[in-house]
């Protein structure tokens, strides 16, 4: 089960390749981390979720995701910013080559200016059955404003603005053309 949960429809100016490229990589990882609970380590999940709610809070937008995958054991908290690692480099069935939270970090932290934290765990090493976790991306809104002079539907006022696509329980796109 998986689901995108807005807070309330809203625009934003961002570079929609980049932004899909965060989004996938923290999918993707929840994807395997769930895959990996299952396969590799025999632990039944009897609802296999994975969920991402995007925010506005004061200043920022906020992205947070989460998943009832393996968790990410303590030993690797630090390694898994770092690129080139991956938890699963040993095992053929999770194809990669650990880039994916090091592009995320590279995209929010240099593009956007904002951050990427590991916000909570827990290792089914560690307590089996209760593994999980949770990533927040936090971007500045003023990083997300529309461009000066720009005159494109997406940057007139917001009550004269819908989002570009909805699609319910499958896609959410935010942003605009220009």
């Amino acid at each position: 089960h998986a689901a995108i949960t807005p807070a309330s429809a809203s625009i934003i100016h961002a570079n929609r390749a980049l932004m899909i490229s965060v989004l996938s990589n923290l999918i993707e990882n929840s994807l395997k981390s769930i895959k990996y609970k299952i396969t590799m380590k025999k632990i039944n999940i009897d609802n296999p979720e994975i969920s991402i709610v995007i925010s506005k809070d004061g200043g920022f937008l906020n992205i947070s995701c989460w998943d009832n995958g393996y968790g990410i054991p303590e030993e690797n908290k630090e390694m898994i910013w770092k690129a080139f690692w991956s938890s699963y480099k040993n095992s053929s069935r999770y194809r990669g080559m650990g880039l994916g939270m090091s592009i995320t970090t590279m995209i929010v932290e240099r593009t956007y200016h904002g951050s990427v934290k590991l916000e909570d765990t827990k290792c089914d090493a560690d307590s089996p059955g209760e593994g999980f976790a949770k990533f927040l991306i936090q971007i500045p809104v003023k990083q997300l404003d529309a461009p000066e002079g720009c005159t494109c539907p997406g940057c007139k006022p917001e009550t004269e603005v819908e989002p570009l696509k909805t699609v319910e329980n499958e896609e959410i796109e935010y942003g605009t053309k220009c």
